[in-house]
């Protein structure tokens, strides 16, 4: 079955809170990627829920910061049917600017994570690319989400760049996600155009992957 995305969905939230939920539709069996952003503190994620009470991993190597924002990625590989609503709980409450990118994917039977990065860096011209994932798959999936320190998020992706599966501009363009179905095992990376000419930023990146092996032979003798 080819990798599909079904749906990919942003919010954002500034009320006093600890969480920041997306409201999506139904789901069915399927992996759902999480991006995550939050800026004016570097506060971590504790957990990602969901209606359905399905368990959420954080991407190892995926939880970038940059001065006082941060970008994570989680995932569930295979979660039950009728999710609606997707919950990021941070540790501490705050009224500081979050956002949230879920990207249901399917086409996998047992899907895997391959790799997580992260980025901090201070931007140069109107355009920032995001952390490298070297995958190991011919097939899979991507996902990519930036937060940028200042300016907008004008490109996403910028022109000429491969990640155009499916992502959105949240928060009045301060995040940009942006996603992959990837057909090599190569060197993959996203980025973005800003209308800032040194927009600080921080990204996060993750790759899935089939973790199905078919052992093809006869029984017997």
């Amino acid at each position: 079955m080819a990798i599909t995305i079904i749906q990919h969905v942003g919010s954002s939230s500034s009320a006093s809170s600890t969480d920041c939920a997306t409201t999506i539709t139904s789901s069915t069996a399927n992996l759902l990627v999480v991006g995550v952003t939050k800026n004016a503190d570097t506060d971590s994620v504790s957990s990602v829920t969901d209606n359905q009470g399905n368990i959420y991993v954080q991407v190892p190597n995926a939880h970038g910061i940059f001065g006082a924002s941060s970008t994570d990625t989680w995932y569930c590989p295979n979660a039950t049917p009728g999710v609606t609503t997707v919950t990021v709980h941070w540790g501490v409450s705050s009224t500081s600017p979050r956002g949230n990118e879920v990207w249901e994917v399917s086409g996998f039977v047992a899907p895997i994570l391959d790799i997580g990065n992260h980025g901090a860096v201070a931007g140069s011209g109107n355009v920032v690319t995001g952390a490298t994932v070297t995958t190991t798959a011919v097939v899979g999936f991507i996902s990519a989400i930036v937060l940028l320190g200042s300016g907008t998020v004008t490109l996403n992706p910028n022109t000429g760049n491969e990640f155009t599966s499916g992502g959105d501009t949240i928060n009045g363009a301060t995040y940009g996600a942006v996603s992959l179905i990837s057909s090599t095992a190569a060197a993959h990376n996203a980025a973005w155009g800003t209308s800032g000419a040194t927009p600080n930023e921080c990204n996060s990146i993750a790759a899935f992957k089939e973790g199905v092996i078919y052992l093809l032979g006869r029984l017997g003798p």
